[in-house]
């Protein structure tokens, strides 16, 4: 009963989470383990396949054909995804000590849900210089586990057919509850576990409770060729299976994979194999959802660092040079010009020194104003002549020189 409660109640847990969508498609099979996440919103995917297994008991045969399909997608939410599962088994039973034949077709439908409750990252170290190990190798947010839990249910019936009088129907179903987890370990192996409680309910047989426990290992080659092999571990009342399989798949493209497995148990009682191929397509029309930035937190990209060439660097050296030559003989003329005019000049009608003003500003600082409308000019013209006005001006010069330079 405690195993139950606990099971119950992680399907009321609520953690902040962010699912991740892939542009390459992601797949549950062809393993028992699933993966905690979701295909994503506007994602409808297929996956289907074929197994075949034989079991050996002492003294019979037991042959079974499987056919199995999936439909996943998503909706409402990143982390959320609802599952629809077909199923259809043939079995053929021999018992090789009364020579008896019995043949039986189960067909299955069910549905559910699954829900990322954490989406794990590891720590980003691209930019990690040390040394490559320091950049690949293990990091502790590797051991912090990306985290599901899943739900589904299942009803089937079975016709019956044997040679004997014991042909009729009977109808099963089950429930099955799980907590999934995920650790990235690297680039390329990925750790997946899977922690389930099933009830199967028949009329045939008594009601089973199941414990099964899942733990598979992926190995990705390259872009295209992954294998995996994981062990499945199921407890019942009256007997324990360890099942073990592996495989590989191939990618086709983003949207299309293949897969193909082998399988056996270990269990005193029976012993099988079997092997299994299979397919993953997907109709993706996953749109991105975008988050609404305020301006203040749009950053201005930096100027990039113009890389100049040596004749570049040469040409701009020698124009800059150039005009610093070119300024410095002009200033010296500049002052030949000014002490040649005030050694034929009075005292009073010297022209300035030049200063470090450049032309235009002074031109600027010194805009002679317009004379307002009215103005004669006769009065200016001869204090002019007489010096008067001359003084004037360069007393109202030097004053706004001194402000300038201020």
């Amino acid at each position: 009963m405690s195993k139950n409660c606990w099971l119950l109640l992680l399907l009321f847990l609520s953690f902040t989470a962010v699912a991740q969508y892939t542009d390459i498609i992601n797949s549950t099979r062809p393993g028992f383990a699933e993966t905690p996440y979701s295909v994503g919103t506007g994602v409808l995917q297929l996956e289907a396949g074929y197994e075949y297994a034989d079991n050996f008991l002492k003294n019979n045969n037991l042959q079974s054909s499987v056919f199995d399909q999936s439909l996943r997608f998503g909706v409402i939410s990143e982390r959320l995804e609802f599952q629809l599962l077909f199923d259809q088994t043939f079995r053929q039973f021999n018992a090789t000590d009364n020579e008896s034949n019995q043949s039986t077709f189960n067909s299955s439908l069910g549905a559910g849900f699954k829900y990322l409750l954490l989406h794990a990252q590891v720590k980003n170290r691209e930019n990690e210089v040390r040394s490559w190990k320091k950049r690949t190798g293990f990091h502790w947010t590797m051991l912090i586990p990306s985290i599901a839990i899943n739900a589904s249910s299942s009803f089937g019936v079975s016709p019956r057919l044997t040679v004997t009088e014991n042909s009729g129907f009977y109808a099963d179903s089950n429930m099955k509850f799980g907590l999934l987890l995920q650790n990235q370990i690297n680039y390329n192996w990925v750790i997946v576990s899977n922690f389930n409680y099933e009830k199967q309910f028949s009329k045939a047989f008594d009601n089973i409770s199941i414990y099964n426990i899942i733990v598979a290992g992926t190995f990705n080659l390259n872009k295209k060729w992954s294998f995996f092999g994981e062990n499945k571990n199921q407890f019942q009342k009256n007997k324990n299976v360890f099942s073990i399989r592996s495989g590989a798949t191939f990618l086709m493209n983003q949207n299309f994979q293949l897969d193909a497995s082998i399988n056996t148990n270990i269990e005193n009682s029976i012993n099988s194999y079997g092997a299994s191929i299979g397919f993953s397509w997907r109709l993706d029309n996953h749109v991105d959802s975008y988050k609404d930035i305020k301006p203040n937190e749009i950053e201005e990209p930096e100027e990039p660092e113009i890389k100049r060439s040596f004749k570049e660097k040469t040409q701009e050296f020698l124009i800059v040079s150039g005009i610093v030559i070119g300024e410095f003989f002009n200033n010296i003329g500049q002052d030949i010009s000014i002490f040649t005019q005030n050694l034929f000049l009075k005292k009073e009608n010297h022209i300035s020194k030049r200063n470090s003003i450049t032309d235009a500003n002074f031109d600027a600082v010194t805009e002679i104003k317009k004379p307002s409308k009215g103005k004669r000019m006769s009065k200016e013209t001869s204090d002019y002549k007489s010096g008067k006005t001359a003084r004037k001006d360069k007393k109202e010069e030097e004053a706004l020189k001194k402000k300038y330079r201020k």
